[in-house]
């Protein structure tokens, strides 16, 4: 019976302890800062409908200056309201300072280098604001005065 006891107090303790230093552990998870550095296609989309609140229709969509346009007319007829922005062409280093994005325009040499596994991380880059809130194909979006990558979007 002694045993037994000692047994049930040890798997205790030993539950005890796994319960405290996985709290202990996530919680160090949780207080880690952010990587600012890394961006994903999920945030840059994420950015580009956070800033949407586009008309469903073609005539509204007109009347605030939109073009209205299909996706992709080869595959989907599912059409959309390509807004314009108030301050296309603005430099820009971030994508907040832009009402659409900010991109920017790389040379052969810089895509090069961001394509090459060697190569730098990212490109020190400003970019200007875009005419169009969203912005469909391959463009070298600008986060904290940095390209990383050149992300296609669909």
């Amino acid at each position: 019976m002694k045993k037994l006891y000692y047994f049930i107090l040890v798997i205790i303790l030993i539950l005890i302890a796994g319960v405290y230093f996985y709290n202990k552990q996530g919680k160090e998870l949780i207080e880690q800062p952010i990587d600012k550095n890394i961006i994903t296609e999920k945030k840059i989309i994420s950015d580009q409908v956070r800033r949407q609140s586009q008309p469903t229709d073609e005539e509204s969509c007109k009347k605030i200056g939109g073009r209205w346009l299909s996706v992709d007319p080869r595959f989907d007829s599912s059409k959309f309201c390509e807004m314009p922005t108030s301050d296309g062409g603005k430099v820009c280093s971030d994508q907040n300072e832009c009402e659409g994005s900010c991109l920017a325009n790389l040379s052969n040499e810089d895509r090069l280098n961001l394509e090459k596994t060697d190569g730098p991380d990212f490109i020190y880059k400003n970019g200007q604001c875009t005419s169009w809130k969203m912005n469909i194909g391959c463009n070298a979006f600008v986060y904290e005065g940095k390209v990383s990558s050149i992300l296609c979007v669909d």
